[in-house]
């Protein structure tokens, strides 16, 4: 389980039956329940997912994300997820840190994710990765729970050192 045994790739639309096992468990699968395999069928169908996978193939994280988003065209990281056994492992950081190396190859000075108020755990991960509250909404499905968009900003490096 060794997350140097990890690596990320481009997702196969034929796993797709495959790829919802990552969410068994989650507090979004719980709070969503369809809803976030609709989503990931919508992420598949644009070719917007990447997936990381164990040195055997499993997949074992999924991410979902938008280079131009409905946020000013900016990337957006709108769906990630870690198979239970492999949570607390590094795989999520992973995956936040090859969302970030891929808008920033881009020319993309920042980035976006959204994250839920039930999801206290998600939300550290995101700001220890440098990623701060943007804004709050009430979530459009459940108004009980709120919505944080956050955001990070590529620190600008000083070419004169």
């Amino acid at each position: 389980m060794a997350v140097h045994e990890i690596h990320i790739v481009k997702a196969d639309k034929s796993r797709a039956m495959d790829y919802r096992r990552i969410f068994d468990g989650s507090k979004l699968f719980r709070h969503y329940g369809e809803n976030v395999h609709n989503w990931m069928d919508s992420a598949l169908a644009n070719d917007e997912v990447w997936i990381a996978e164990d040195r055997n193939g499993e997949a074992v994280g999924f991410m979902w994300m938008q280079i131009e988003s409905v946020y000013a065209n900016m990337p957006y990281l709108a769906l990630l997820g870690v198979r239970t056994d492999y949570r607390s492992h590094g795989v999520g950081q992973m995956l936040i840190k090859y969302f970030i190396e891929s808008y920033e190859s881009k020319g993309y000075d920042r980035g976006f994710i959204a994250v839920n108020d039930f999801n206290p755990l998600a939300r550290r991960l995101y700001e220890d990765m440098g990623f701060h509250k943007f804004m709050q909404m009430p979530e459009s499905l459940d108004p009980s729970h709120n919505l944080y968009l956050l955001m990070r900003k590529t620190p600008k490096h000083n070419s004169n050192v």
